[in-house]
C-alpha cells in the first residue's frame, strides 16, 4: 500500500496502515500525516498519534504479542506499539543524534518496555539486543550495549513486569525451551544483537 506522501512505500507507513487503517507519510510510524518526518516536538494527541489492532485487542480484553526475525525495534514490529515521526529512532543514540530531546521522545526501544500497548504484550520476541543495553553490559554473546544514556531496558522491562505477573526473559534457544507456559505471564525474547541470522547461517554455524 502506498504512503500519503510516496507511491512506493515503506515497511513503516505500510505497517501502520495494515495495523490501524490509517495511511501515514513515509518512514514515520502511527504519527499522523500532518506532522513532518523527523519532527520531535510535534503536539502528541489524539489527532496527531494513532493506535491500531493491538490496543483494540487489548480493550477487547485479548492476549497480544509480536514475534520477528527482524530486530524488535525495527520498522515491521515498531508498527504494532510505537509512535515515532521517524523508524530510525531504534535507540537513545539516533534520536540525540537527530536534536531531540530524549526525555520528550523516547526512542523506539524504550517504548517497547513503556508504552502502555507494548507494555501489556504477552510474549515479545525477535532481535535487537543491542539497542536495549548500555555500552557497558555484555549481551551474553560477546557483544556489547549500543545505549549511551546508562538505561538497562532488559532489568527496567523485568522490573515493571515483575509487579505483573510472572515475567521471563530469554535470549537463546535452551532458555526459550526451558519456559514453562503455564507458569509464565509475560515473555521477553531478545535473540540476537540485531536482525536474527538467516536460517542457512544457523545451519552452517550450527547456531541457536
Amino acid at each position: 500500500t502506498y504512503c500519503v506522501n510516496r507511491q512506493v512505500a515503506d515497511s513503516a507507513c505500510t505497517g501502520t496502515a495494515y495495523l490501524s487503517g490509517v495511511k501515514i507519510n513515509y518512514g514515520m510510524l502511527n504519527v499522523a500525516a500532518s506532522v513532518p518526518r523527523y519532527d520531535c516536538d510535534y503536539e502528541k494527541t489524539n489527532e496527531t498519534e494513532i493506535f491500531g489492532i493491538m490496543k483494540w485487542a487489548q480493550d477487547a480484553g485479548k492476549a497480544t504479542g509480536i514475534v520477528t526475525n527482524t530486530r524488535i525495534t525495527h520498522a515491521s514490529p515498531a508498527a504494532s506499539y510505537a509512535q515515532s515521526a521517524t523508524r530510525g529512532w531504534e535507540y537513545d543514540v539516533e534520536v540525540r543524534g537527530a536534536g531531540c530531546d530524549q526525555e520528550k521522545t523516547m526512542d523506539i526501544a524504550q517504548q517497547l518496555v513503556r508504552n502502555e500497548v507494548s507494555k501489556n504484550f504477552k510474549v515479545a520476541m525477535g532481535g535487537g539486543r543491542r539497542y536495549f543495553l548500555p555500552r557497558d553490559v555484555n549481551d551474553g554473546e560477546g557483544a556489547r550495549g549500543y545505549r549511551e544514556d546508562g538505561k538497562n531496558l532488559v532489568e527496567e522491562w523485568l522490573e515493571t513486569h515483575k509487579a505483573m505477573g510472572e515475567s521471563e526473559f530469554v535470549w537463546n534457544r535452551e532458555q526459550l525451551l526451558a519456559v514453562d507456559p503455564k507458569k509464565t505471564d509475560y515473555l521477553l525474547g531478545l535473540f540476537e544483537a540485531s536482525h536474527m541470522k538467516f536460517n542457512l547461517v544457523v545451519k552452517e554455524q550450527n547456531a541457536q
